[in-house]
């Protein structure tokens, strides 16, 4: 009876911290906008210069040019048609002046916040901002949210020329205020990265030459999303009606916003606006970037990578979901064979800009007042800490949830396969996860060798190991050998230390067999289960010789 009651006590307790836990929470994300001084300021100052007002003319006269132009060339010349053709003139019209709006955000959105931190190092006021309780969350958002207002000043100058599609009948009132709010959304994310290379620059000019560059970067990670979601509706799949949003993450790209108006992500039985999942997907974007950026602008804060951490964890295992379970949609009809394909395919997808975050993670040295102790190779309790033997657990971590929305999002078309093809599909899982313990390996060599030069040269070195490690092997091979074998049963020891070459002639058998319909093809399994298992059993071996016995101060990211 008093264990009961005991029992009942705590968990009444635990329940009531967590509430305050969120009460805290949601009280910390209000108070970073109402009443965030930083805001007032960029705001004002925004409308104080003459500059303001230039940008604003230059920005509609050049709107109004393309308009004229764009209406001469589709309507202007054409005195009788019927409705049909009308029809398309109008929405080619449409487009026109939707692509030549996103143009205009994506070369302005970057330049409002890409010198917003450098140009207080150098005015010396980010020393004064020291003094003061304002935390660094609040100085970025308050940028951040600057920007955005005048961003979305912009959008609405330009809502008369939008509004003559919508009363020529080229488009709906309710497609055209969805677009404006995901072009905004998509713009918003553009301005967040901009604002995190000013938080990693030292001069406003690197920082704009960065900030351009990473968007630009970020438009061409995105294009394939977009590319994929047009070509699946273009396709005409079986049970399609064409307003399935097919690939949710196209939402981040600011040039398929008119596109997706109008679509719907159907998930089960519910059916999510892509305004909705563009709200969604876009915030947690910004608030991820807006953490990382935090950790560098120095302010009076808490220690924010548990927080970058957790919030990436959930940032990858939302996006893996909801791509996966636009692809199920869009491949429902198709056979046992292709859903395997497409499954591996994606997983494919998301492992090369997760391999990337690794090289980022692993590395550690000596960097300003972040010291950190080299405290070994594999503590699962510190993966959310600033610690060198968190840093695998959290990889590994991270590849888990990834598979594991990968599965939830494709259970539709998981079910349709067999034992062998769900086989094949874990093999290319631990493949590429031998592969990431590869990377981790090579970045804490990295960091053994960069050793007293800091966490900025062991990042660049690890880098250059893996390109290494991709370009050197074939000129290699073809020098060595003067072929190039594509067969499991025909690969040379200078093909096998190529890692990407396995997991193509698995894919080639993978075509060959049937999608692994017969249990005979469990040979080339094997041995890309067993390519895993050296690349895995490498990277630990790398991390055994880089490991420090001694303590060290050290940083990771």
């Amino acid at each position: 009876m008093e264990a009961n009651q005991y029992c009942k006590v705590m968990g009444m307790a635990l329940v009531r911290a967590a509430l305050l836990d969120w009460r805290k929470y949601l009280v910390g994300i209000l108070t970073q906008f109402l009443g965030n001084p930083v805001i007032g300021r960029e705001l004002r100052v925004r409308v104080r210069f003459a500059r303001a007002y230039w940008l604003q003319a230059l920005y509609l006269l050049f709107l109004i040019l393309i308009v004229g132009i764009a209406y001469a060339g589709t309507l202007g010349t054409q005195i009788a048609m019927d409705p049909y053709r009308a029809q398309q003139y109008l929405q080619q019209f449409y487009w026109v002046i939707f692509g030549t709006l996103t143009s205009l955000i994506v070369l302005i959105a970057p330049g409002l916040t890409a010198s917003a931190i450098t140009l207080e190092r150098e005015r010396r006021t980010l020393d004064l901002l020291l003094a003061t309780p304002l935390t660094a969350r609040e100085l970025l958002t308050g940028k951040l949210v600057g920007s955005f207002a005048f961003m979305v000043l912009l959008l609405a100058l330009t809502l008369p020329a939008s509004a003559v599609c919508v009363l020529l009948g080229g488009a709906t009132f309710g497609e055209m205020l969805e677009s404006y709010l995901m072009l905004a959304l998509s713009g918003l994310t553009l301005s967040a990265v901009a604002l995190f290379t000013s938080a990693y620059s030292r001069s406003s000019m690197w920082a704009v030459f960065g900030g351009y560059l990473l968007c630009f970067l970020y438009l061409g990670g995105t294009l394939p999303f977009t590319l994929l979601s047009f070509a699946l509706l273009g396709g005409g799949a079986v049970g399609l009606t064409g307003r399935e949003l097919l690939m949710p993450l196209a939402v981040l790209n600011p040039f398929s916003a008119p596109a997706l108006a109008g679509l719907v992500l159907k998930i089960g039985r519910w059916e999510i606006p892509a305004w909705v999942v563009s709200a969604v997907v876009c915030l947690l974007f910004v608030r991820l970037v807006m953490t990382g950026a935090a950790r560098r602008v120095g302010l009076y804060d808490k220690e924010v990578l548990p927080s970058f951490r957790r919030q990436l964890l959930l940032v990858a295992g939302i996006y893996v979901y909801l791509t996966t379970a636009g692809l199920t949609v869009a491949l429902g009809g198709m056979g046992s064979g292709m859903g395997l394909d497409m499954i591996s395919t994606f997983t494919m997808m998301i492992t090369f800009p997760m391999a990337a975050m690794v090289l980022l993670i692993s590395p550690i040295g000596k960097r300003d007042e972040h010291p950190m102790v080299d405290d070994g190779l594999f503590k699962p309790w510190r993966m959310f800490q600033p610690s060198a033997a968190g840093a695998l657990p959290y990889i590994t971590l991270l590849w888990l949830v990834s598979v594991g929305a990968v599965l939830l999002g494709s259970a539709g078309m998981w079910a349709r396969l067999n034992l062998f093809q769900q086989q094949a599909y874990f093999a290319v899982v631990f493949y590429f996860y031998g592969i990431w313990v590869l990377l981790w390996g090579v970045s804490r060599l990295s960091s053994r060798i960069a050793g007293h030069w800091g966490l900025g040269v062991a990042r660049w070195l690890a880098i250059t190991l893996t390109v290494a490690l991709i370009i050197l092997p074939p000129f290699a091979q073809v020098l060595l050998y003067e072929e190039f074998p594509t067969r499991f049963d025909a690969l040379t020891p200078v093909q096998w230390l190529w890692f990407p070459l396995p997991l193509w002639c698995f894919l080639e058998e993978l075509y060959r067999s049937t999608a692994f319909t017969t249990p005979g093809s469990l040979e080339p399994l094997a041995m890309l289960v067993g390519a895993g298992i050296g690349w895995l059993l490498a990277g630990l071996l790398l991390g055994l010789i880089s490991c420090r016995h001694h303590a060290m101060r050290l940083d990771v990211p």
